[in-house]
């Protein structure tokens, strides 16, 4: 919030300065770090994962049985044919 000089950092109360900061600012500490309401108003664009454009949703969830998941699996394993050369490591006792 303020630029502080790279040779006074060590000696600046920054748990003084978020304390009055809270108190003068009606600031608060969250998890992850303070929070300082701006007066700006708060919109809300989507109501849930339903709302949200297919362009901006970064993962989805498959809706595939496990029979459906494992071959989808498999079809994305033959892609890459090195990985059919590699030979399995045999297992011991020990190893499972």
């Amino acid at each position: 919030m303020i630029d502080i000089p790279e040779n006074l950092r060590d000696y600046f109360d920054y748990e003084a300065y978020g304390r009055d900061m809270r108190i003068n600012e009606d600031g608060s500490f969250v998890k992850g770090g303070f929070f300082l309401p701006n007066g700006s108003q708060f919109i809300e664009y989507y109501h849930g994962r339903e709302d949200i454009p297919a362009e901006h949703k970064v993962f989805a969830y498959p809706r595939l049985s496990i029979r459906e998941q494992m071959a989808a699996y498999k079809e994305v394993i033959g892609r890459f044919p090195q990985a059919a050369e590699r030979p399995n490591p045999e297992q011991g006792h020990s190893d499972r």
